[in-house]
């Protein structure tokens, strides 16, 4: 840094943002202290950058006010440092005085109030600052708030430098208008406002999501959090300003700061037992509408029973588990989202997870979509945060780390994850729900589980075991229509009635009763209302997504013979748009219902039509990063088109960080009218995308998959299936795992026929290691033994003797744990004579579990000898090296010479425990229990084994946790 600017000598660096540094300096005219603003760039700033730091200059020179930052000097002369000079003050911001919990209210509100009176002032002086945030509010020495930093400021008559869609400002606290690029004004400051008054009540920010773009998608399209649900001993009348103040159209939040100022002094009173709730007269009320409206709202009518079953369900009551059954269109999700919002305050934050068509064989794919949203808002996407966050939620640091380095790879879909069983991994998930249900009330929502992979569904039933109340509530909505007697959900779901885990809430159709009641919503004009409805309730069958459709384009046809919008009486109804005699209305037959789909695409512009059916190629749940990818456009542009789709057609939906189609059947229509070589082309387009931004992370390989093998590329979908497959089988989901490989296997097969040399002969070779490996774990040692001499055949002798000798190892496993002892041996043998010296990992693991197989035959001396090579040949790996010696403890232990076994043992434990191996750790501290008990150390022993007992049950070990027990008894 330069030392001395003008009459400044800089001092220390007192932070940085986006624009520049900020020094602490001496006016060495008056030995005042300042603070000094250096533009980023220097010299070299762009004319765009020296105008916005003249602005912020502009605006503190011109606005007076002590609750507001005063700039003294400024220079942006040609060819030097620009800079500027204001008051110094030392602080903290308000985001620096913030604790976990927040600040006591009434704290809070006494600053807001204060910034709220500076805040009028700016905008009464035709000022818009589009900055406020916690970080850009100084304490003076006083204590008192003061605003500063007023870079992205626009006065009155200016023209906004975001004009051209560019977007300015902190993510977390911007406007919905600001988030699409669109014109600012006082009320975007004020709604910017209110996300810092939330975060000084909570601790916390309003809108969350894992990267800048998924936080303005929050912005734009989700509701807030609700402020009682994060303290919920906070007054109801705070919950309904901040509604108010956070409304996603402008015309519904407070329209002045004044107004804002004068309700939160209200409020004020009411907690200083000054004013009496009833008292209240406040301009914010419960209720009011937001842009998630829908466009053709229809209230929610004959469905009050299964309404208050799922209102109990949602708070905990009955059972664990709470199924929704309903056919297509039935309702399942309004359903679901109209008993949380009744709940109001008391609902629990839904984590919402699905399996969209076309992605059944995803192994976790709900839960996954489920709780990724969740971590990420709560900043867990690293394996040390999460572990803190586990840690603190069990009250104890001991074991989260090793639970946290297992599910993070898991949960980022990166594969890798060391899961030593399937247990592990569902008692790992079981206590990350219980420690989010810990910390707030949340519920789980999985819809479309008539879709969902069988290691989902055993998930859910390993769940429905779990202590009562210790787990959040779980709602399952499926398709009655589409199940299978003989798999899946249906045979679970016979199992979980049976045994009282599960409610199921029926979902028919609608009643006339209820038919009527909407048709005197939807079509008020209508004379023959009862004859209207008796009509509709046989066109539809009592559906509700068909009768919605059915009254919308009754509705649409009325409105097109008035130029004003109006609905008209039936006697000016011309019979071309809607006949007053309901009989003689022309209606599609609920089977082409997709013709009352097509009736709504026809309105879209070409290029409307052309992102939806992208979207449609991509899935009924889609992003805007991949439509951008692929159309070539900018996420921003794109997300402000599916935002105006949402507003205009109800067409798509925001849900959960996400785009959704309205029904299905809306991607169905979009989907089956592409032309084929259209529709191929989009999918090679999405597939091809996917590879460039990630497809070789384990969980995107399937969805690439998929694409390739839509676009008639199955060769390039090839490597992805083996690679989803090897991801499926690490996460002990072998459906899924086999119908990736052998789909694999069938492609490889013609390719290998065509070229017996090329490529496909090492895939297919990759292939059979694979399927054998999940044979294997499933225990079927002859097909595993006849795969993995299948995978050997096709290697290239001389070239591949690595992969040769790994081959045969597993060959040797399989044969003696098939009862073949000879064959093994000469297995072990044949992977001894092709594995090089140099790969001396692989070395040891064949004496290693050649060591197994010796020991089993009682030749002790050959399994020791075995083991003492090993250990040569994985010197330097101490992983390699704690489990060798494990193995050597359990043969000492076997022979009977417990002391040695005793002092190897022990030496594991402390290494073990030193390099956080806790798998080894709790079998070395379970062979060292029984060590100790058969030398007559009961005392010991016992320590031992509770220390591992208690282990297991941390690292979700259950099988081990189960042998324990038996140990111990």
């Amino acid at each position: 840094m330069p030392e001395f600017l003008g009459p400044y000598q800089l001092k220390r660096l007192l932070g940085e943002g986006g624009m520049g540094q900020v020094y602490e300096a001496l006016d060495r005219r008056d030995g005042s202290r300042v603070a000094v603003k250096l533009l980023r760039g220097g010299a070299m700033a762009t004319d765009r950058e020296k105008e916005l730091f003249a602005r912020e200059a502009r605006a503190g020179m011109e606005l007076e006010h002590p609750g507001l930052v005063r700039v003294l000097a400024v220079n942006i002369a040609e060819g030097v440092q620009p800079y500027l000079a204001m008051e110094y003050l030392p602080g903290p911001s308000l985001k620096g005085v913030l604790g976990e919990g927040g600040l006591a209210p009434l704290n809070a509100l006494a600053l807001a109030e204060a910034i709220l009176d500076a805040l009028a002032y700016v905008h009464r002086q035709g000022v818009v600052h589009r900055d406020i945030k916690t970080g850009n509010i100084m304490l003076d020495a006083a204590g008192r708030p003061r605003l500063m930093d007023f870079g992205l400021t626009t006065f009155g008559d200016e023209t906004s430098l975001s004009r051209t869609g560019v977007v300015f400002g902190s993510p977390h606290y911007m406007s919905p208008e600001q988030g699409l690029g669109e014109g600012l004004d006082a009320r975007s400051d004020l709604f910017s406002f209110c996300v810092t008054l939330f975060e000084l009540l909570t601790g916390r920010l309003p809108f969350r999501g894992g990267n800048p773009l998924a936080v303005i998608y929050a912005i734009i399209n989700e509701e807030p959090l609700p402020l009682r649900r994060l303290k919920p001993e906070l007054p109801e009348a705070l919950d309904w300003v901040l509604a108010r103040g956070l409304a996603k159209r402008r015309p519904e939040r407070y329209q002045s700061a004044e107004a804002l100022a004068d309700d939160l002094r209200q409020v004020t009173e009411l907690l200083r037992g000054r004013r009496a709730p009833d008292a209240l007269a406040l301009s914010a009320r419960p209720g009011r509408g937001t842009v998630g409206e829908e466009l053709f709202p229809l209230p929610l009518v004959g469905r009050d029973d299964e309404l208050a079953a799922l209102q109990r369900a949602l708070r905990g009551d009955g059972p664990p588990l709470h199924f929704l059954a309903g056919e297509a269109g039935a309702g399942k999700t309004r359903l679901v989202r109209e008993a949380a919002l009744r709940l109001g305050s008391a609902a629990p934050a839904l984590l919402v997870g699905r399996t969209p068509p076309g992605r059944e064989g995803f192994p976790y794919q709900p839960w996954l979509e489920a709780l990724r949203p969740a971590l990420e808002s709560r900043e867990l996407r690293s394996a040390a945060n999460l572990a803190a966050f586990l840690a603190r939620a069990g009250g104890a640091s001991d074991g989260a780390d090793a639970r946290a380095r297992l599910l993070h790879p898991f949960l980022a879909g990166e594969g890798g994850a060391r899961i030593e069983n399937r247990a592990q991994l569902f008692e790992g998930l079981r206590q990350l729900l219980a420690a989010l249900a810990a910390e707030e009330p949340v519920a789980v929502w999985l819809e479309d589980l008539h879709r969902g992979d069988q290691a989902s569904l055993d998930l859910l039933a390993f769940l429905s075991r779990g202590r009562p109340g210790e787990l959040p509530p779980f709602l399952l909505s499926y398709r009655p229509e589409e199940l299978s007697e003989e798999e899946g959900l249906e045979p679970l779901l016979r199992e979980l009635k049976a045994d009282g885990r599960a409610a199921v809430v029926e979902l028919g159709r609608l009643s006339p009763a209820a038919v009527a009641e909407l048709v005197a919503v939807a079509l008020p004009g209508v004379a023959e209302r009862e004859r209207a409805a008796a009509r509709l309730h046989v066109e539809s069958g009592g559906n509700p997504f068909v009768l919605r459709e059915l009254l919308q384009l009754l509705d649409s046809r009325a409105r097109q013979a008035d130029p004003d919008g109006a609905t008209l009486a039936p006697d000016s109804l011309p019979t071309t748009t809607l006949d007053p005699d309901p009989e003689r209305w022309e209606l599609p037959l609920p089977e082409r219902i997709v013709d009352l789909v097509e009736h709504r695409l026809a309105g879209l512009a070409p290029e409307e039509r052309e992102l939806l059916e992208l979207a449609a190629v991509e899935g009924e749940a889609f992003s805007p990063e991949v439509l951008a990818a692929v159309l070539e456009e900018r996420k921003l542009r794109v997300l402000r088109r599916l935002q105006g789709l949402e507003r205009r057609t109800r067409l798509v939906q925001a849900r959960e960080g996400r785009y959704l189609f309205d029904h299905a059947i809306v991607r169905r229509a979009l989907y089956d009218g592409l032309g084929d070589s259209l529709r191929r082309e989009y999918h090679l387009e999405v597939g091809e995308y996917l590879v460039r931004s990630g497809a070789d992370q384990a969980e995107n390989a399937a969805a690439t998959a998929r694409h390739f093998d839509a676009a008639d590329e199955p060769r390039r979908a090839l490597p992805f299936h083996l690679a989803a497959g090897r991801h499926a089988r690490t996460l002990y989901a072998p459906r899924a795992a086999r119908r990736h490989l052998e789909r694999a296997r069938d492609e490889a097969d013609l390719w290998f026929l065509e070229d017996p040399q090329g490529e496909a002969r090492g895939l297919r070779g990759d292939i059979l290691r694979e399927l054998g490996l999940l044979e294997q774990t499933e225990g079927r040692y002859d097909r595993a033994e006849t795969l993995f001499s299948g995978a050997a055949s096709l290697l290239t002798p001389m070239l591949d003797e690595s992969r040769r000798a790994e081959l045969e190892r597993l060959r040797g496993e399989c044969l003696h744990y098939a009862g073949q002892p000879e064959d093994a041996a000469r297995a072990f043998a044949t992977a001894l004579t092709h594995c090089p010296n140099a790969a001396r990992a692989e070395r040891a693991r064949i004496l290693r579990s050649r060591a197994y197989m010796q020991a089993r035959a009682n030749r002790w001396d050959e399994a020791l000898a075995s083991c003492q090579a090993a250990l040569l040949l994985s010197e330097g790996e101490r992983a390699d090296q704690m489990a060798i010696r494990h193995t050597l403890g359990t043969i000492h232990l076997q022979r009977g010479e417990l002391e040695t076994a005793r002092t190897i043992f022990a030496e594991v434990v402390a290494e073990a425990s030193r390099d956080e191996e806790q798998y080894l750790r709790t079998a070395a501290l379970a062979n060292l229990g029984t060590v100790l008990w058969r030398l007559g150390e009961a005392d010991e022993a016992l320590r031992c084994l509770e220390e591992s007992r208690a282990l297991r049950r941390r690292l979700g070990l259950v099988i081990e946790y189960a042998q324990i027990l038996m140990n111990l008894a």
